[in-house]
């Protein structure tokens, strides 16, 4: 009888120092086809570092707005899989579905306590499985690699800088308009189950080798995609949304992005070899004329689509520094590739077409800051049908960027052209990624007219000070950032003397 108690007692020790020593976590989200409704049931596996269930589960349910929260669980593994089921709101109908559906997320919850769970992290599901099973890739990478391919296979030309568990369907940014276009195709003309049935095609189709083959499928997604009714997704959310207080504001990408894809067999061939660029900041294309600036360290392409008659050349040419013009061989297609370095490290690119090539790409990436030419040259001409100038980085000077279209918070108010006009009763932020200044920067706000005022709401490695002259600082050897609220109408200036901005911004 002693030494069964004196087991029960050592049980009950181990049971207690594993829990102890245990991560304490929280995880939060959104759950989105459009946005599930109340009292969807939501539950959370813990996982192994090779993705399998370890026998340990959480559930709760959301609120209203498909809002699910977990608090204060003892896992062992940070590695997740959250599966969501419940009626949502049909953003192409504008009404609630009259069938449950189920979404799945896979992640790593010590590197993001906030995780949404979306058509986009169902679909990449299977496929991020295989690539860490098969080819021993980290999550991250493999979350990377998923992800592009599922975009490709909706022939998306767009490139999301965010994994898409913290994407937000109802936030305005390019992130959530490539979003919302893959959520709106998969629903136009179909019921539930055939929402269901699309994305598991699609998701078992990718899962070995990450490219959409069946013919079936793909022509499925064209046939929706033209169908899908663009004017009325905005509205429909925005209806929907209001119900619970929220504001919402599509971005204008969402447009672009559709009708691009409903557009892309009209363009002639003969008259344009470059076809399906993204016309808007934040695309992929670096053949898109129209998007003159880049962001450092992120996937760019080359890509186009001729006849086999047709023949392009394009020269990217360096003409500043102090970063250089990086490419890649990797998944390289009908390019021939030279390049070369002057004696001041500039870098001339020059790709041809290969004879007979029709689909051609490859991967660009643009280090620190700088600007240069792009020109594009038909069959045997002497002179460019287009050339243009362009640039990345931070236009104020080298170690700080502001990325407009990250994180998916709301628009970054430092990277705003000058006498923007933005909507009031909407969230902004402050955002920096300081990669080579240990300097804080000092963000001095002077109001000039109306009645603006900032409401601090979230954020990381900052400190505001909402005084009559308000001051957001933003630390050295981070990206920071705070999420503000802003109310009523006006105009007001961002000063910083380091890197002499003086923005002016017009609330209306």
């Amino acid at each position: 009888m002693k030494n069964y108690l004196y087991f029960i007692i050592l049980l009950f020790i181990s049971v207690a120092c594993e829990k102890a020593t245990a991560p304490n976590y929280n995880v939060n989200g959104y759950i989105q086809k459009g946005p599930f409704i109340s009292n969807s049931e939501v539950i959370l596996y813990e996982l192994d570092e090779m993705l399998q269930p370890t026998g340990q589960s959480f559930r709760t349910s959301t609120n209203e707005l498909g809002f699910y929260s977990y608090n204060n669980m003892f896992l062992i593994s940070p590695f997740v899989e959250i599966v969501a089921d419940g009626f949502y709101f049909n953003e192409v109908a504008g009404e609630i579905s009259n069938e449950r559906i189920k979404l799945s997320v896979i992640t790593k919850i010590d590197t993001f306590s906030h995780v949404n769970i979306n058509a986009l992290t169902n679909i990449e599901f299977k496929r991020i499985r295989n690539l860490i099973s098969e080819e021993q890739m980290s999550i991250d990478k493999a979350k990377d690699q998923a992800q592009k391919e599922v975009i490709n296979a909706f022939q998306i030309d767009r490139t999301l800088t965010a994994f898409s568990e913290q994407i937000d369907i109802s936030s305005t940014s390019l992130n959530s308009a490539i979003l919302l276009s893959v959520t709106s195709i998969l629903q136009t003309n179909q019921n539930v189950f055939g929402v269901s049935k699309l994305m598991g095609d699609i998701s078992f189709d990718i899962e070995l080798d990450g490219t959409l083959d069946e013919e079936k499928t793909i022509k499925k997604i064209n046939e929706q995609a033209e169908e899908v009714p663009i004017d009325k997704i905005g509205l429909n959310l925005t209806e929907y949304l209001d119900n619970f207080n929220v504001s919402f504001l599509i971005d204008t990408s969402f447009n672009s992005i559709m009708q691009s894809l409903k557009d892309q067999e009209q363009i002639d061939i003969t008259d344009n070899p470059v076809l399906n660029p993204s016309p808007v900041a934040g695309g992929s294309n670096i053949l898109d004329s129209t998007f003159k600036s880049f962001i450092p360290d992120v996937d760019y392409y080359a890509e186009a689509t001729i006849s086999e008659t047709d023949k392009i050349k394009v020269i990217v040419k360096q003409t500043a520094g102090p970063g250089q013009v990086g490419f890649s061989y990797v998944n390289l297609k009908g390019w021939d590739v030279v390049y070369e370095d002057d004696e001041y490290w500039l870098r001339t690119v020059t790709l041809e077409s290969k004879p007979g090539s029709t689909d051609l790409n490859m991967a660009f990436m643009f280090y620190n800051r700088g600007s240069g030419t792009i020109s594009i040259f038909k069959n045997e001409m002497n002179e460019p049908y287009d050339t243009w100038d362009f640039n990345w980085g931070s236009n104020h000077g080298s170690g700080y960027l502001f990325p407009n279209n990250r994180p998916n918070l709301g628009t970054n108010l430092l990277a705003l052209p000058l006498n923007t006009e933005i909507p009031t009763g909407f969230d902004y932020i402050f955002y920096m990624e300081n990669y080579a200044s240990e300097y804080n920067m000092n963000f001095l706000v002077e109001f000039i007219d109306g009645n603006v005022s900032f409401i601090e709401k979230t954020g990381y490695n900052y400190n505001f000070v909402n005084d009559s002259i308000p001051v957001v600082n933003l630390y050295g050897n981070s990206i920071s950032q705070v999420v503000l609220g802003i109310e009523g109408t006006g105009v007001f200036k961002i000063y910083n003397q380091r890197i002499g901005m003086e923005q002016q911004i017009i609330v209306k």
